[in-house]
């Protein structure tokens, strides 16, 4: 079931009529990790998310259109997503408990009639802590809003580019699987 929710992509704000929600992953790095990018400096992790930005939008215009990739990390995602044998339902696809949060799920994924969310990240190293909080709540969200609907699988969809010693580019492309946080807790 679509969600009621207006997301504002460019000042990144969720709206339910004049309400204005809370998005999951600033809520969970205020909440649960406050000190996660402190040394970080802040050219560095806006350099990052734009390029996550980019990345995020290849992949869905690719699930989207069904047209080639645009980019190697694009083309990684798709073949990964084939070759375990997922069917693209939804990307961005807003959930809210249409009081307080509301989030976008980057991947909304089905094989075998079992739902699959996933988490598109670009960065070098998971989280994988981080990541289960995040995806245990967009599941528990998306249940939510979908009465009847079991979320049966969360994964990270980690494309990211490490440079070898010999200073050549290895794409990693790799589907983590991330455990679900039972939703009473």
């Amino acid at each position: 079931m679509k969600s009621s929710v207006v997301f504002n992509e460019e000042n990144h704000t969720y709206m339910l009529g004049e309400k204005q929600l809370q998005g999951i992953t600033g809520m969970i790095s205020r909440q649960l990790f406050p000190d996660k990018y402190k040394d970080v400096p802040d050219f560095v992790l806006k350099r990052a998310a734009e390029k996550g930005s980019l990345i995020h939008a290849q992949c869905q215009f690719a699930d989207v259109t069904g047209l080639p990739p645009e980019s190697i990390e694009a083309e990684n995602y798709i073949r990964m997503r084939v070759n375990a044998g997922y069917k693209a339902l939804a990307n961005e696809y807003t959930v809210s408990d249409n009081e307080y949060f509301a989030s976008n799920i980057d991947c909304v994924w089905e094989k075998a009639g079992r739902i699959c969310l996933g988490d598109i990240k670009t960065t070098l190293h998971l989280d994988e802590e981080y990541l289960s909080w995040q995806l245990s709540i967009y599941a528990y969200l998306f249940e939510l809003q979908n009465k009847g609907a079991i979320v049966k699988e969360l994964t990270v969809i980690h494309i990211c580019n490490k440079i070898k010693k010999d200073g050549t580019i290895n794409h990693v492309a790799e589907l983590v699987p991330i455990d679900r946080i039972p939703g009473d807790i």
